[in-house]
């Protein structure tokens, strides 16, 4: 799980610094414990606290970040389950206003 979670990392480096907004780097950092509990085939039962913390740094700095790293993430060829990154916000006691990613096919939660 280790080579998987540092090729995500390497991968959302790459393409979120090109195609986001310089505010939105800082995802990488602060999401990457999120992963394990939103691909496909996940044991996790729950996000874990740093997920969670990094999920708040985000949202407090811009919502938008998250649609932005699920679509990266999504576009990269990574199998996630979209009822949990839907769930991920609730799971992690946030509230996130719905309309963060219009016009894409990303969760509404998001």
């Amino acid at each position: 799980m280790a080579k998987f979670t540092a090729i995500w990392a390497l991968f959302l480096v790459s393409t979120v610094a090109a195609a986001s907004s310089p505010d939105c780097a800082d995802v990488v950092d602060n999401m990457i414990d999120c992963l394990d509990f939103v691909v496909k085939g996940s044991a996790q039962t729950k996000p874990t606290k740093s997920c969670c913390d990094g999920m708040k740094t985000v949202v407090a700095a811009s919502p938008k970040c998250l649609c932005e790293a699920l679509e990266e993430a999504i576009d990269g060829g990574y199998d996630v389950n979209m009822t949990r990154a839907d769930g991920l916000p609730a799971a992690c006691s946030l509230k996130v206003p719905s309309s963060n990613c219009p016009g894409t096919y990303l969760p509404t939660s998001f």
